[in-house]
């Protein structure tokens, strides 16, 4: 059996991404891999880790933390014991201890999965800090993954690495999209209970949000925009579905804004994203910065048009005129446009709705995802 571990700072990466792919492993190839997980234990996170799965837990903090020696130390100490033949890590403060460690413990086979560069949500010292990180990880790993064609472009671009070492697997995305979970046969159900659930009647168009809302996601453009599609069009709505982060980073008044008007509805973290998408009639993502957003597919799954920033990751999935609208990055002005020509054209959004669900089904089946990542796996394996 071949040991391999998988890495994260925190849980969050743990359930959104990387259990998914340890359970499909699990039920197809149950003999065949000795599993290991590595992140900080925090809620009832061990509580969710399957039986035959050995957990590690290691303090760890996000953004700067001073007792990266200690950290690096524990992770080398476990390498050594365990001798993994493969070590899987993601996210920039996991990375980093798990590729130092690493390279010193000499694990033979080191994957950087490459889900998002912290720096470019940065400025200043903070950009220059992370920025030297993300070359360092790249440099300690064998082999790098970013799960989008358009970072690893712009990393190659910068000199992390060159196409010796570094490819994404299939067209993209850390999972796919589970298509039993976001089923289009169960949109108009789910649908019809959102509406009513938070009392929206049938004549409203909403536009819709899902993930952190905090700055560098975009959501004070977002709702800039919104606010003056708003002005024009009263029969909109903004659902923004998930946890208010990095409070600092909002625009306060803006925030106030939305939080006391009736057509901005903040649902709070969400264990049905499928129902809420169901409920939208488009799907904005104005991120500064994404590895991949795998919410864009889930939204295409739900056969929804999505207006994109035009930034790497949420581009390789996203054409404009295609299957949605991409508008420059920050540019309140341009995402308002697009917002008014997807809730003014009805065929358009139909074409786009069409679209997206069939790159969807094309591309990013989740099942079909897996199995490419599986089959990578080998090919590192079997060429060390």
């Amino acid at each position: 059996m071949y040991k391999i571990c998988f890495i994260s700072t925190v849980p969050a990466t743990m359930r959104g991404l990387i259990l998914p792919f340890v359970n499909y492993i699990l039920n197809n190839y149950e003999n065949e891999y000795d599993i290991s997980l590595i992140c900080c234990n925090e809620g009832d996170f061990i509580d969710m880790i399957p039986n035959n799965v050995h957990y590690y837990p290691i303090e760890m903090k996000r953004g700067i933390d001073f007792h990266l020696i200690s950290v690096i130390s524990q992770f080398k100490s476990i390498f050594k014991k365990e001798n993994f033949d493969l070590i899987q890590y993601s996210t920039p403060n996991a990375s980093f201890y798990a590729s130092t460690a690493a390279k010193s413990a000499k694990v033979p086979n080191r994957l950087y999965c490459q889900w998002g560069l912290a720096f470019q949500g940065y400025s200043g010292y903070k950009r220059k800090a992370f920025k030297l990180l993300e070359k360092t990880t790249c440099k300690n790993s064998t082999w790098i993954e970013p799960d989008s064609n358009g970072n690893l472009n712009l990393c190659r671009s910068l000199g992390f690495y060159d196409d010796k070492k570094s490819s994404v697997v299939l067209h993209g995305s850390a999972k796919g999209v589970d298509l039993s979970y976001f089923n289009i046969n169960n949109k108009e159900q789910y649908r019809k209970e959102t509406r009513e659930k938070y009392k929206i009647p049938d004549d409203i168009f909403v536009f819709g949000f899902v993930g952190s809302i905090t700055g560098d996601k975009g959501i004070n453009e977002l709702i800039s925009a919104f606010k003056k599609v708003n002005e024009e069009f009263p029969n909109t709505i903004l659902m923004l579905v998930g946890d208010t982060e990095k409070e600092y980073s909002l625009d306060q008044n803006l925030m106030a804004w939305a939080e006391e008007n009736d057509a901005v509805i903040l649902t709070g973290l969400s264990r049905s994203v499928p129902k809420e998408m169901a409920a939208m009639d488009c799907y904005i993502t104005a991120s500064y910065r994404e590895g991949f957003g795998t919410t864009v597919i889930e939204a295409g799954a739900m056969a929804l048009p999505v207006i994109s920033s035009n930034i790497p990751g949420p581009t390789d999935v996203i054409k404009d005129g295609f299957n949605g609208l991409v508008f420059e990055n920050k540019n309140v002005v341009k995402l308002k446009d697009a917002m008014i020509k997807i809730y003014s054209d009805v065929e358009l959004r139909k074409k786009f709705s069409k679209n997206a669900l069939q790159t969807v089904i094309e591309k990013y089946d989740q099942n079909v995802v897996f199995e490419a990542m599986v089959a990578d796996r080998k090919r590192l394996l079997n060429t060390t």
